[in-house]
C-alpha cells in the first residue's frame, strides 16, 4: 500500500481553478509530477 491516494487530483483541481492555471500530472514511478501549463485564451 505504497500508491498514493487520488486526493492529490482533487487539491490539484481546486488550485487550477484559483490560479487559472492547467496542472498535468504525469505518474512518474510512484509519486505524480505538476506541470505548469499556460491556458489557451478563449476570446
Amino acid at each position: 500500500m505504497s500508491q498514493k491516494k487520488p486526493n492529490d487530483c482533487i487539491i490539484i483541481k481546486g488550485l487550477e481553478r484559483k490560479r487559472k492555471y492547467r496542472y498535468r500530472l504525469a505518474w512518474d514511478g510512484t509519486y505524480p509530477t505538476m506541470e505548469y501549463v499556460t491556458p489557451k485564451k478563449e476570446a
